[in-house]
């Protein structure tokens, strides 16, 4: 169920029996980690980025996409993992009214996933509210887009 280099909008989707299910684009950047697919509006190979001196640590620089000037956040600092900074997928995502580009490691695909299948944290993490089980797959790190959005402007102090 591979979307790399496509709309998540044009990938196959799984559903749930109830029908009640949220649509999660996974995607690596060390770990597997899930965000609702009704905030990414498209994936795209690794563009030219250019540098922005001062820019913080989360801050890789900027692209131009689809005429667009769009700040590209590394990934592999934001979840704290070590990733290639040369290869990779653009997830261009839409948070409160915000357009970032999220370098990633790789897209998975998108599949639905109902409240019932989602384990919350006891203890929760930054970014992280919730664990699920995705069958042929395993265990997915669930973001929070808002929590991420908050952790991404609060480097702009660091």
């Amino acid at each position: 169920m591979s979307i790399e280099g496509r709309n998540p909008d044009q990938a196959d989707r799984a559903t749930t029996p109830s029908g009640a299910a949220e649509d999660w684009l996974v995607f690596r950047c060390g770990g597997p980690y899930g965000i609702p697919a009704r905030t990414v509006e498209h994936v795209d190979a690794l563009l030219r980025i250019a540098a922005v001196p001062l820019a913080p640590s989360l801050v890789m620089g900027v692209t131009h996409l689809r005429g667009r000037v769009l700040t590209v956040i590394d990934g592999g600092a934001l979840f704290e993992h070590t990733t290639d900074k040369q290869s990779g997928r653009l997830l261009t995502l839409s948070l409160s009214g915000r357009l970032i580009a999220l370098l990633v490691e790789s897209v998975v695909g998108v599949f639905g996933l109902d409240q019932g299948q989602v384990r919350p944290l006891a203890r929760p993490e930054t970014m992280i509210h919730g664990r699920a089980q995705i069958e042929g797959f395993g265990l997915v790190s669930l973001v929070d887009p808002e929590l991420m959005l908050g952790k991404i402007l609060s480097s702009r102090g660091k």
